[in-house]
């Protein structure tokens, strides 16, 4: 079944058609230019962030006069929250992360972090990297992330514009029995640009849980449902010394 937000099923078909056929060119993400690529409502305040920022404030309150270091993976390339969590009273200290964008992981035992954020990035990270991503936390700080609750059974379609312009945003459930997840597209209107394919893994509530208490025992897991279909989950050992959600 294909849900159509607003582009035709004839204009759509086209372009999907032309794209099989070779006719248009696609191509991966470049991770450098996300923000003039990609749809703009991604880039909007959301109701997770204002989650981050309340926990971080609160953060920055207890740990006074320490700085709270907080680590953002799937930064990007511009560090775009570093104005939501660096202050010059040097109370918060930010570092960004991203393997995509030529910035690699530091080695868990070199820092500890009061709060390790994964905004929307997730579905990019092997299972490896998401018990690394809980070790960063140490017995003391939380992971906060946002994904998906349940996969998409659907196709779905709808228009979107960017900093590039318009176009047509795709996506359509793969049942991978070892990685499943969403192939994602974006079609740009002007023919002359590529389109660009790319997978995002799907991990389920539960198998989160898993990979956390394979990397700390530990951890407690609070988590809180939005939007629907948009679930954010702290993890930590210190849950209870916050009101996170």
């Amino acid at each position: 079944m294909l849900i159509l937000k607003t582009p035709t099923m004839d204009d759509l078909k086209q372009k999907l058609k032309d794209i099989e056929s070779g006719k248009r060119k696609i191509v991966s993400v470049d991770w450098s230019k996300y923000r003039d690529t990609f749809p703009d409502k991604y880039m909007k305040v959301s109701e997770f962030d204002h989650i981050v920022w309340n926990l971080h404030g609160q953060m920055v309150r207890q740990n006074l006069p320490n700085s709270t270091h907080v680590l953002e993976i799937g930064s990007g390339t511009d560090s775009f929250n570093m104005k939501f969590f660096t202050h010059p009273d040097g109370s918060s200290k930010y570092y960004a992360l991203d393997p995509y964008c030529g910035k690699g992981y530091p080695s868990p035992e070199d820092m500890k972090f009061d709060l390790v954020l994964c905004r929307g990035t997730l579905g990019y990270l092997t299972e490896a990297q998401i018990r690394r991503m809980v070790k960063y936390a140490g017995s003391s700080g939380i992971v906060i992330l946002n994904t998906l609750f349940i996969m998409p059974a659907e196709k779905i379609a709808s228009r979107y514009k960017s900093k590039q312009g318009g176009g047509i945003e795709y996506a359509e459930p793969n049942y991978d029995w070892i990685y499943p997840g969403l192939i994602h597209v974006l079609i740009p209107d002007d023919d002359n640009l590529p389109a660009i394919r790319h997978k995002i893994l799907y991990y389920s509530f539960y198998s989160i849980v898993k990979l956390a208490r394979i990397a700390n025992p530990k951890v407690k897991i609070a988590s809180y449902l939005y939007k629907n279909n948009s679930i954010a989950i702290a993890i930590g050992e210190k849950l209870s010394d916050y009101k996170i959600f």
